[in-house]
């Protein structure tokens, strides 16, 4: 009877740790690693053979947006295909769960027309039951949403919640995090979010055994510092890990600002605060358009945001309001409606050109055609910043995108490279070409510093007893292919993706095997 249910031989072992490749061979067993060393042919049921390439632990995307997208395509093609086993969703405030309140009300018809499906639970162990049914290709993270959790119980609007109702969203809270929930996330930009203060999220969270925050901070741009500063704040006062996601300095004024920010993080860890980043490896954002237009014109449901945007004397304080932006810099990539579906992959400049309108007259038109929603990339960024955050020791990585596939619902329009492409790009560019990182730092940030910083005791690493999620891939092949315009490519160069010891993913096809877990806490991460 053989060893192992399968080995991975004559690779190059990158275990995660931080060091550099070295020659051996894996033997996995139930779904775990069962040794390391030099193995026979005949000790294993099946063999890997995998000479020339990286054996890596699978890696773990630290901001993903998957969390709906997973229950309609739980193969989470674009995930899955790039080398990634595990995804942290319910990021920036937004969360799959709880759906109560007027949040659900307000949220539910936008969610369902996207994705074209039923949404009927309520409560975190409600989705957790969903997405176990469904059983996805990888292994999920979920997070809280303080969004979710204001929504529900002091609505949209701006003001402070009184005492009772914030004591009704830490009872919302505090059932999460006894289902299961990993931490909570903010979104300091969006809405809800956005109207909370600073003292408020900490009474929400303090003493609620809140272990991870994740933060969409205040301000990525004129105001990054004081921004990142309001994240340290909170996570000293929690004593909560912290993780300030996609960390960037957006805007050319804004240029340069890293390195402040990153000596702010920096500081705080020599204080002993667990903080830290992540980041992405492209110098374009992308949110919806609706992120150019001041808190105070989106305060309320969705029908008064859009009213305002109607109202021609309000419409003008708007626009008064709205940035100076190099226009060409904005391009839309997705909308919902039918009547706009010539325009993703314009800039801004380029459609008010069309219309014969100016480029602020028509964010706004786009906003009331579309009810609201119209996606896009804004290329804001400069390479020396991202550099600079790719660096520190205090980043790791995250896609900040949801799972893709190139057909179907979910491969409509033109979302951001990232979706198909982050983990490819950091190996191709950054290590290989660049040489920024050493192929055993990249791994790291890519997996045992992630699995660290949640908390994980057994993934992350190439280990016995942690496991079998792995991505084996040629270390001068692999490289990422989607672009702007042609986003829907899958990277080259991984032979195989293992999730909790099958094989998912064989020379660039799907294998059909759906062996993800829900990663609550409590549960030892299994």
């Amino acid at each position: 009877m053989a060893l192992f249910d399968l080995i991975i031989k004559a690779g190059l072992i990158c275990d995660g740790s931080g060091k550099e490749p070295y020659p051996g061979d894996i033997g996995i067993k139930d779904g775990r690693i069962a040794g390391l060393g030099d193995y026979n042919y005949n000790d294993g049921e099946e063999v890997v053979l995998a000479p020339g390439q990286v054996i890596a632990p699978g890696f773990i995307d630290m901001h993903g947006h998957s969390e709906i997208a997973l229950l309609i395509n739980p193969s989470a093609d674009s995930k899955i295909q790039q080398g990634i086993t595990t995804e942290v969703f319910g990021n920036c405030g937004m969360a799959p769960a709880p759906l109560l309140g007027e949040y659900r009300e307000e949220v539910l018809p936008d969610l369902e027309k996207e994705y074209q499906t039923k949404i009927t639970w309520t409560t975190f162990a409600e989705y957790c039951r969903e997405l176990e049914h469904v059983q996805p290709a990888i292994n999920a993270v979920p997070l809280i949403g303080q969004g979710n959790i204001r929504g529900a119980v002091y609505g949209f609007k701006a003001g402070d919640a009184d005492p009772q109702q914030l004591q009704e969203m830490r009872n919302i809270l505090g059932q999460g995090l006894k289902e299961g929930g990993a931490g909570v996330s903010t979104g300091l930009i969006y809405s809800p979010g956005s109207y909370t203060s600073t003292e408020e999220i900490i009474n929400l969270l303090k003493g609620m055994d809140c272990r991870f925050y994740s933060s969409h901070i205040r301000d990525e741009g004129a105001g990054l510092l004081q921004s990142v500063e309001e994240a340290i704040a909170i996570g000293r006062v929690l004593g909560a890990r912290v993780e300030i996601s996609h960390l960037k300095a957006s805007g050319r004024p804004n240029w340069g600002k890293s390195r402040e920010a990153l000596a702010l993080i920096d500081q705080a860890v020599k204080e002993g605060l667990p903080v830290g980043c992540d980041v992405y490896p492209y110098l374009a954002s992308s949110t919806g358009l609706s992120a150019f237009l001041p808190n105070w014109a989106k305060i309320g449901t969705k029908a008064e945001y859009l009213g305002r945007l109607a109202n021609p004397e309000i419409r003008e304080k708007i626009k008064a309001e709205l940035p100076d932006r190099e226009w060409t810099n904005v391009v839309i990539t997705e909308v919902w409606g039918n009547s706009n579906r010539d325009i993703p992959g314009k800039s801004i400049a380029q459609i008010a050109e069309d219309r014969s309108a100016g480029e602020k007259d028509t964010i706004l038109n786009l906003l009331l055609e579309e009810d609201g929603d119209v996606g896009m990339i804004h290329f804001s960024m400069c390479e020396e910043d991202l550099i600079e955050i790719i660096k520190s020791p205090h980043s790791c990585f995250g896609s900040d995108s949801t799972a893709r596939t190139p057909k179907g619902l979910l491969g409509q329009g033109l979302p951001h490279p990232r979706t198909y492409g982050t983990f490819p790009k950091i190996l191709a560019e950054y290590v290989r070409e660049k040489g920024i990182l050493s192929l055993g730092q990249a791994i790291h940030k890519m997996t045992g510093l992630t699995a660290e910083r949640l908390g994980f005791s057994d993934r992350g690493k190439i280990a016995p007893g942690y496991w079998a999620d792995m991505v084996v891939f040629d270390p001068n092949d692999i490289k990422d292919r989607a672009g702007y315009l042609n986003p829907h490519q899958f990277p080259q160069g991984i032979l195989c993706v293992l999730v909790n010891g099958r094989v998912t993913v064989w020379k660039g096809e799907l294998t059909g095997s759906r062996a993800g877990k829900i990663l609550l806490r409590g549960e030892n991460n299994g």
